[in-house]
């Protein structure tokens, strides 16, 4: 038998990480040496999704640990998503709170030196419950439950004067979106020329209803999870997609993951009569939300992209691109007038 030959190598070169998953005891330790949160008792890496999550477990309670992905975020982002949340805590909001730095007595953010870069760290209280699942015959109720626990939270924001973590305007659901996306379809003219075609009808027409919609703090990320049911109760968290915009976006993107799941019969109905028994909307919102559908396809798309580096692109194939073209123009024919008004109370 020939043996083994030997590994050459000279020099072995140091390549970059696109992203690192740290240590979870290391983050414990680097956590409890920051804030005040007792003697841990167990510590587990939680969840990889655009950021990664902690679960920390002391003898004073549950916390999760977000740690912000390189690049993804800047200290404004951050510190405002903080101070808005610290803001609706104060408010009586059903929100996973921030955690308060001992000194300061205010929520904050630190970073720590990964691999691939600087990377934000935040706190906040654990969750308990469970997610809305929206199966069968809990669809109805659990829908009903999110819209109204939206509409107490937009009213919680109200008197909220900043800082603003970003605006969430045209530029950055739509126009920005768009640009990425465009940077994969050199090859696809048909496919580009369509969703050119597509922004500016939605830029279009969203800025003609811009001045009638209702303005003011938006979650971003409502998709009818983002929150955990504890009996009757919701209880909202993950607000990393939070800022100043049309809250009816909000609305928006719950009926987005309603469309995907081919549940827009069961859950839009029950969600915005819920969310009308606390909160009005104008006739002009309720115009919007079809818009915003599509506004919201385009953004999930470009958030994709954006995490290719981490996840991988090999899914965006020849087929994939046929299925979200088509998906293109599905969601445009239903921006119509009377296509989504049996489910919106129109």
């Amino acid at each position: 038998m020939n043996p083994l030959p030997k590994l050459h190598r000279p020099e072995l070169p140091l390549l970059a990480p696109a992203h690192s998953v740290l240590d979870a005891g290391a983050v414990a330790r680097y956590v409890l040496a920051q804030y005040p949160l007792g003697t841990l008792s167990d510590v587990q890496f939680w969840a990889h999704g655009v950021n990664d999550s902690y679960r920390l477990r002391t003898d004073v309670g549950d916390f999760l640990v977000r740690v912000y992905r390189h690049g993804w975020r800047t200290w404004r982002h951050v510190y405002g998503e903080l101070q808005l949340l610290h803001f609706l805590q104060q408010q009586g909001a059903a929100v996973a709170a921030p955690q308060l730095q001992l000194q300061l007595q205010n929520p904050v953010s630190y970073a720590v030196q990964a691999p691939e870069g600087e990377r934000y760290v935040a706190v906040f209280d654990y969750i308990d419950g469970v997610l809305p699942t929206y199966q069968d015959e809990l669809a109805a109720g659990q829908a009903a439950c999110y819209g109204e626990a939206l509409a107490r939270l937009h009213q919680a924001s109200v008197g909220y004067l900043g800082p603003w973590p970003r605006e969430l305007d045209l530029a950055h659901l739509l126009h920005q979106p768009v640009q990425r996306i465009a940077l994969l379809l050199t090859q696809r003219p048909a496919d580009l020329a369509l969703l050119q075609e597509i922004e500016r009808e939605l830029a279009e027409r969203l800025t003609a209803l811009a001045p009638r919609l209702d303005y003011g703090f938006c979650h971003g990320d409502t998709h009818g999870q983002n929150a955990h049911l504890q009996g009757q109760q919701l209880v909202f968290f993950d607000f990393d997609c939070c800022g100043a915009g049309w809250r009816v976006y909000d609305l928006a993107v719950f009926c987005w993951m309603a469309r995907v799941y081919r549940q827009v019969a069961a859950r839009c109905p029950p969600f915005i009569d819920a969310y009308l028994k606390v909160r009005s909307l104008s006739h002009a919102d309720i115009g919007a939300i079809p818009l915003l559908v599509v506004v919201r396809q385009l953004w999930w798309l470009a958030l994709q992209i954006d995490m290719g580096s981490a996840h991988g692109l090999g899914w965006l194939d020849s087929a994939a691109w046929d299925r979200q073209s088509a998906l293109w123009r599905e969601l445009m024919a239903e921006t119509q007038p009377g296509q989504w008004a049996a489910y919106l109370g129109q």
